[in-house]
């Protein structure tokens, strides 16, 4: 497929922290490449720090302050590789609150950052609001279930592995009760200072909540709510709309 000279490249920021299927990930993103109309230059997909084929240093202190000074460098890389081109960011999940911390860091209204555009997909923007939903969403479930979910979440925490020990430390034990770093995190308060255009998308059936999606809304940001659609609508059913919506916001951002 052709791609003119003001084709952008996207940079896909993966979820987790550490123990995320990353790769399935990646390879439901990568139609928006070949999606009809699209363009996208190329799609830079890297593997954070603990994750896939990068490297997994034990004793090191991985933080949200790291994973965004990361996407940092990854950014100078792309500019530094791809020239002038636009640069739009994709985060999921995990992924999605790191683009956030480094838009709300680097992206304010005196900054010189070459990001064009932004792509928060199926992440929170408080992670008590979140915490909440997911001890409701516990309660709903019989005794044994919960049971066996909470046991099967400590051992993935204790196994020894370093995608456990990050997902330990930045969120706890388990999901429904956060005491990692990440407990009281919240983007909500902080909007107004990301001047990135950026595109909010979820879907119904998700778990993670997107009410709040209406705060972005009120600072100027699209949002998008899927109908039908869980935590991974670039699969299945949902995956065409995904794709639409998401290459309407680029076309729409840039012209």
């Amino acid at each position: 497929m052709s791609r003119t000279k003001h084709a952008f490249v996207m940079i896909v920021v993966h979820g987790g922290p550490g123990l995320a299927d990353y790769a399935e990930s990646y390879a439901g993103l990568q139609r928006l490449l070949d999606y009809e109309g699209s363009d996208c230059h190329a799609m830079v997909f890297y593997d954070q720090l603990g994750c896939g084929a990068s490297d997994k240093p034990a004793s090191f202190d991985y933080t949200l302050s790291y994973y965004t000074q990361e996407l940092a460098q990854v950014v100078d890389f792309v500019k530094n590789r791809h020239g002038h081109r636009p640069i739009c960011l994709l985060g999921h999940s995990w992924g999605g609150q790191v683009v956030l911390e480094y838009c709300a860091r680097h992206g304010g209204r005196d900054s010189s950052i070459p990001i064009v555009s932004a792509i928060v997909s199926n992440s929170p923007l408080d992670e008590s609001t979140y915490e909440q939903k997911q001890r409701n969403l516990r309660n709903l479930l019989a005794d044994d279930v919960r049971q066996f979910l909470q046991e099967e979440e400590l051992a993935q925490s204790v196994d020894g592995s370093v995608g456990s020990a990050i997902y330990s430390k930045l969120i706890g034990l388990n999901e429904a009760s956060i005491t990692g770093e990440m407990k009281g995190w919240s983007i909500l308060h902080r909007l107004g200072d990301i001047n990135v255009p950026c595109l909010f998308i979820s879907g119904t059936d998700d778990s993670i909540p997107f009410d709040e999606y209406e705060v972005a809304a009120q600072h100027g940001h699209a949002v998008k709510i899927i109908p039908g659609a869980g935590h991974g609508p670039f699969f299945g059913p949902t995956a065409d709309e995904y794709f639409r919506i998401i290459h309407q916001f680029l076309q729409t951002n840039l012209k």
